[in-house]
């Protein structure tokens, strides 16, 4: 029994340790391909792959080798150099998925959508058109649907097209054990995955979106737009530099005309300095002239140190989590304030005002 409990103890710890240690790609600078080396700079894998969405390796990845005469070959890889999933890329925005939850989705192109979980094995079989990655213990599948090209003619072999859509088949919140937990469950992107709870009762909160389960219980969750409309009609009651200041992080971007870059600026400073012009746009929006629109992280225009556990093993953003929100006078990007949602509540972190130059 005792020797039980230590292999039972030692598998555990093991696993622990193979999930924290997280392995980061690179690439040869004589041909371009990708390897991986550990937090200590130490090559785990040689550079081998001519591509993977992967920056960084947890469990499980998408990758492609060139074999030769012009002949490539994908497959999901273990750290443990364990192969699965031959030619089974679930294609994602034109790149094979990113593990998710634990899990990575592939597709058998005869059967469809599935799911592997982190050591590779099937955890969800090929049986759905399509689904979304897996967010705290639960994903959307679509099942039975049929490709429809926007000529309107079912999408084949012989009717191959680049624009199409799914039609006809049901949706569902299914759980990792592939039990379904609503059934016609309709895609909702503003939906906080974090904060589900399943009740007896409708919430009646309005920021709450109810779903009715197979169980008879209701899942609830938190809807990013509603609490941020909600927010945002609270936090323009008391606009002043304080208040803007209490609600932003500690570094703002700011677009640059004269250098065409994004700067990053302290912010009680750069408050202080365009006190009035602010408060004057801020006034406008408290008036009501505004709009709200959904956005994301960009990484291509923030400073990284203050965003990186935003972003996925594959640098794609968290908006999920981290829903981006900018709020714009008149349809106008000229006059304009972005606000992410952190674990602190919404803050302010880049702006775009006329007037304002550096």
């Amino acid at each position: 029994m005792k020797f039980q409990i230590f292999l039972l103890l030692s598998f555990l710890l093991f696993d622990v340790s193979y999930a924290d240690n997280v392995w980061y790609s690179f690439r040869n600078k004589k041909n371009e391909l990708i390897g991986f080396k550990d937090s200590k700079n130490k090559v785990k894998i040689k550079p081998k792959f001519i591509f993977t969405p992967a920056k960084e390796f947890h469990n499980i990845i998408a990758v492609i080798e060139d074999t030769g005469n012009n002949k490539f070959k994908s497959y999901f890889l273990l750290k443990n150099g364990i192969k699965v999933g031959l030619n089974s890329h679930y294609i994602w925005d034109n790149s094979p998925d990113c593990e998710s939850d634990g899990t990575i989705r592939f597709r058998n192109k005869k059967k469809g959508v599935g799911f592997f979980d982190r050591k590779g094995k099937v955890l969800i079989p090929a049986i759905y058109s399509d689904a979304t990655p897996f967010r705290n213990g639960m994903a959307i599948v679509l099942k039975n649907a049929k490709k429809m090209c926007f000529n309107g003619k079912p999408y084949s072999l012989k009717n191959r097209c680049e624009h199409w859509k799914w039609e006809g088949g049901k949706t569902y919140l299914i759980d990792k054990q592939n039990k379904i937990l609503v059934e016609n469950f309709w895609y909702v992107t503003d939906l906080n995955w974090l904060s589900v709870k399943i009740s007896d009762k409708l919430m009646k909160d309005r920021i709450w979106d109810s779903f009715l389960g197979t169980d008879g219980k209701y899942y609830s969750f938190i809807n990013y737009e509603k609490e941020f409309n909600i927010w945002i009609e609270s936090f323009l009651k008391s606009t002043d530099i304080k208040s803007l200041n209490d609600r932003s992080i500690s570094e703002l971007s700011v677009w640059s005309k004269k250098n065409s870059e994004w700067l990053y600026l302290k912010t009680e400073p750069f408050l202080k300095k365009h006190n009035s012009l602010i408060i004057q746009n801020l006034d406008l929006f408290k008036k009501g002239k505004y709009q709200i629109l959904k956005d994301s992280l960009n990484p291509y225009i923030l400073d990284l140190k203050h965003y990186s556990k935003h972003f996925d093993s594959c640098g794609n953003s968290l908006n999920w989590k981290f829903p981006v929100y900018t709020v714009l006078f008149q349809n106008e990007y000229k006059n304009s304030f972005d606000f992410l949602r952190t674990d602190k509540g919404y803050k302010l972190i880049s702006l775009n005002l006329e007037g304002i130059k550096y």
